[in-house]
């Protein structure tokens, strides 16, 4: 089979049916005759006219076709998408290499004497989850495919896998743990999986939700044991993740996380401190990455903390920081319990930008405060943003005035260019004019702003900082 002859889509395989066949060769040449000649390559005796209704009826689904994924990034970053624009054109250079490194685990996955396979699912790994879940129906027809993971949330493209014919169900809520245990239980008891709360599924074509389930009590969550994954060696492991809260406290006008979680949850003190011993008594860990949306917000975690420094347990920790509920008493009160680094969304250093965030920083403050924990041997790192909607050369020159004159404090910053998402609540205001991207089902958005700031300009800024930054640590 000759690529030339036909429009590929991401992968392909072996396909003995007009109906796999649409699903693996869709593109923009449903009614071309050259479309596709693998029925007589594979000496197949199938009717082109039942081919091509079939691919008509699939043209619009997500993944095997070109352009989705390059529309994907656009609505991440559509400055990012531009630059990155020639790793679309180089994917086939690479495809036949993952495809083969993504079957070894995918037979890995078959010989397993499971039923279920269940895929949390991310922007990063979409593409290779659906190829393994395809692969995975056609040599285990019976298996359940369940796909959860930020992708499957109903904001985001729930609606576009549930589409996919090879996929079962659909586990849309945040907090999957529940619906999935609720699956594996009703399957195990032979009840029915349908009934389960938090998911969703195809049925006589149409698309079927279950009522979400009660939130998750993050104090009856059981510690994670890692050593229940195969081939566990504890004495890999540097660094474990802690979770501390649920949500966030802050409204930043470009965030969609409380679209997501709702209302802020935080663990017992007694409840964090006994995973942290655990991990300390049975992995010999202590380090820890707080994975938190911000750790100060969480007044268990400090009540923790004066816990562990009571009992001389001493840890080392880092994680994300809200800038505006810190203060110098506080920062060196967590560096004296084992603070070692620090993410801080500072996104701008012009309060005029700043306001427009609905973030409460004081410039000066946290400039002084950066001072501060570089003296004490605290790593901070800086989340900016550019681009954001009413941000002009003067605005953008005041970020770039703050980051040269910090720069000694700072041991790097991690730059992004505003991305327009649907449930945020910038989403539906004045400063932004969003923009559908094809197909609908992708649910991904690019936009334009009233301010004469084009994506050009944007792409000229994330430019200008990456070199300036790259320049600065030579």
């Amino acid at each position: 089979m000759s690529e030339t002859q036909y429009k590929l889509g991401i992968f392909y395989g072996p396909a003995p049916d007009t109906k796999m066949l649409a699903q693996k060769f869709v593109g923009n040449l449903v009614n071309d005759d050259q479309f596709c000649k693998a029925c007589e390559l594979l000496e197949q005796n199938v009717k082109c006219d039942h081919c091509r209704e079939n691919l008509r009826n699939y043209s619009n689904l997500i993944y095997f076709y070109e352009k989705i994924g390059e529309n994907l990034i656009l609505s991440l970053c559509p400055v990012c998408s531009q630059l990155y624009k020639p790793f679309f054109y180089q994917f086939s250079t690479y495809k036949n290499k993952t495809k083969t490194i993504l079957d070894k685990y995918i037979n890995k996955l078959l010989n397993y004497d499971s039923k279920i396979y269940g895929f949390s699912v991310t922007t990063g790994n979409s593409i290779s989850s659906i190829y393994a879940a395809q692969r995975i129906k056609e040599e285990k027809p019976d298996s359940i495919i369940i796909f959860g993971g930020p992708e499957a949330f109903l904001n985001y493209r729930a609606t576009l896998y549930l589409k996919l014919p090879f996929i079962d169900l659909l586990v849309y809520h945040p907090e999957g743990e529940i619906p999935l245990l609720k699956i594996l239980s009703k399957k195990k008891d032979n009840n029915n999986i349908y009934n389960s709360p938090g998911i969703g599924f195809m049925k006589n074509n149409k698309m079927f939700f279950t009522e979400p389930p009660n939130k998750l009590n993050l104090n009856n969550l059981p510690i994670p044991r890692y050593d229940f994954l195969e081939d566990f060696n504890h004495k890999f492991l540097k660094t474990l993740n802690i979770l501390t809260a649920k949500g966030c406290l802050n409204k930043c006008f470009f965030c969609n996380e409380n679209s997501i979680w709702g209302d802020f949850r935080i663990k017992n003190p007694q409840i964090i401190y006994n995973e942290i011993e655990y991990y300390i008594n049975n992995y010999g860990i202590y380090n820890f990455e707080i994975v938190d949306n911000a750790f100060n917000l969480s007044e268990s975690f400090r009540k923790t903390l004066d816990s562990l420094y009571n009992s001389n347990v001493k840890i080392t920790w880092g994680g994300n920081c809200e800038i505006s509920h810190i203060n110098e008493k506080q920062i060196f009160n967590y560096i004296d319990r084992g603070l070692s680094h620090c993410f801080f969304g500072l996104e701008s250093a012009s309060s005029k930008i700043l306001k427009l965030m609905n973030k409460r920083i004081n410039i000066n403050n946290f400039s002084k405060l950066l001072q501060q924990i570089s003296n004490a041997g605290v790593r901070a790192y800086l989340y900016i943003m550019i681009g954001f909607p009413n941000e002009t050369e003067k605005d953008f020159g005041e970020t770039i005035n703050f980051i040269k004159a910090n720069a000694k404090y700072i041991e790097n910053i991690i730059v992004s260019v505003f991305t327009l998402m649907k449930s945020s609540p910038i989403f539906d205001s004045n400063l932004v004019k969003p923009i559908a991207l094809n197909p609908p089902e992708l649910n991904a958005w690019t936009y334009e702003t009233f301010d004469g700031v084009t994506h050009k300009e944007r792409m000229k800024r994330f430019l200008f900082i990456k070199k300036m930054w790259k320049n600065i640590n030579l």
